[in-house]
């Protein structure tokens, strides 16, 4: 438990292998780094089933509490909408609305970026799911929006 909030707290690296932190992912790593690697979203986007980043009780109660983490939980949920070619307007905080900022249909190489690499699919899955168990409803249904 404590080694996913201290990956939130940008203290922890989420693989001893190769070193990274929560804002080098959410900050610093294109669309190709996000898209070709693989088990960063288990730190983003943690479940009950994670062996490394089990979403416990306890975790649960922090993520639905703490507003730090929640301020996180929002980065990392806009980080990965970007990846998927979109962002959320706030120009009105009483009307949000979700803006294509980037092509729908992206490749770098022989890679497919976004919504149209089924790989993307899980994880889709993952971060609504968690945003379910963490009581983020509105940004949950932004989410959803955004692949319809």
């Amino acid at each position: 438990m404590r080694r996913l909030v201290r990956f939130y707290e940008n203290n922890y690296s989420a693989n001893d292998r190769i070193f990274y932190l929560f804002d080098d992912i959410t900050t610093r790593w294109t669309d190709l780094k996000l898209q070709i690697r693989e088990n960063y979203i288990n730190w983003l986007f943690p479940s009950e089933s994670d062996e490394n980043t089990k979403l416990s009780k306890g975790l649960l109660y922090k993520f639905r509490t703490n507003p730090y983490l929640r301020l996180k939980v929002i980065k990392a949920t806009l980080r990965m909408m970007s990846l998927f070619g979109y962002s959320v307007s706030a120009e009105d905080p009483s009307n949000l609305e979700i803006v294509q900022i980037k092509p729908i249909y992206r490749q770098e190489g022989n890679v497919v970026i976004g919504l149209f690499n089924p790989v993307n699919y899980p994880r889709i899955t993952r971060i609504l799911k968690f945003l379910k168990e963490v009581d983020m409803s509105e940004l949950s249904a932004l989410f959803f929006l955004m692949i319809c």
